[in-house]
């Protein structure tokens, strides 16, 4: 049976017969109080999957399929609702990272392969042949341009030239914890005049506290070999901040 009388056969057996719904059916039959989530037949002979107020899958008598989350394809419920339906067609929609980047896809099972998702995209649900442009991919690439700028930055600021010596001065503080990456240490490790707080950051990462059982108290150890590490432990969130999306298309 194929998705369009499937969802036709549906709607005949598990329709509302009164109430805001009526004629419509919850697409879950064993749950007919989640009335979010319905089968529904559309004014252009389609049938339909409806999520809340988005027609999420639209199914018509020749075979094509149109899909549709309003923007919403990274939700979890948008997603379960279409999966619940895409699945008798070997069908999910899901994740798929490139580069680091989270792309929603469309997993073919028949086909073996991935598709890149966008509302809109038209699919034969007898073949999962796609019927429409194909989608785009994106993923993450370094800023070069941007990284360069910062290491000179960081280096002009006089940051770089320091970092031994304070590395080598700074004790641990049983005041603070370990802090973490923030805008402002990100701009202040750049400019000079912001150096009063360069070793408060430097020991922030060179200290590490850890609770000593046997003494049932906490003892700062050193994090990192030498100053070399914990400057590139430093710049290395800084530097990965510096990234662009790049879209390439799905062909």
């Amino acid at each position: 049976m194929n998705l369009y009388n499937r969802l036709k056969d549906h709607l005949a057996r598990y329709a509302y017969k009164r109430g805001q719904f009526k004629g419509e059916a919850p697409a879950d039959a064993s749950r007919r109080k989640r009335n979010w989530s319905r089968v529904r037949a559309g004014a252009d002979g389609a049938m339909e999957v409806v999520f809340h107020r988005t027609s999420i899958i639209k199914a018509l008598p020749d075979g094509t399929m149109t899909l549709n989350t309003n923007q919403y394809d990274n939700s979890p419920t948008t997603r379960e609702a279409m999966n619940e339906w895409l699945s008798h067609c070997e069908l999910c929609i899901a994740s798929e990272r490139r580069g680091n980047y989270s792309n929603t896809a469309l997993f073919d099972r028949v086909n073996k392969r991935v598709i890149a998702y966008y509302d809109g995209m038209a699919l034969n649900y007898n073949t999962n042949e796609r019927l429409s442009k194909p989608g785009a991919w994106k993923r993450y690439v370094a800023d070069k341009e941007a990284r360069a700028e910062l290491r000179q930055a960081i280096k002009d600021s006089g940051f770089l030239d320091v970092f031994p010596l304070l590395y080598s001065e700074t004790q641990p503080d049983a005041r603070r914890g370990p802090m973490t990456l923030h805008d402002a240490m990100f701009q202040r490790a750049q400019v000079e005049h912001y150096a009063a707080h360069w070793a408060e950051y430097i020991s922030s990462y060179k200290w590490q506290w850890q609770w000593d059982y046997k003494a049932q108290k906490s003892e700062s150890v050193e994090r990192y070999e030498d100053w070399r590490q914990c400057r590139n432990a430093m710049l290395a969130p800084m530097m990965k901040r510096l990234r662009r999306v790049v879209i390439e298309s799905d062909v």
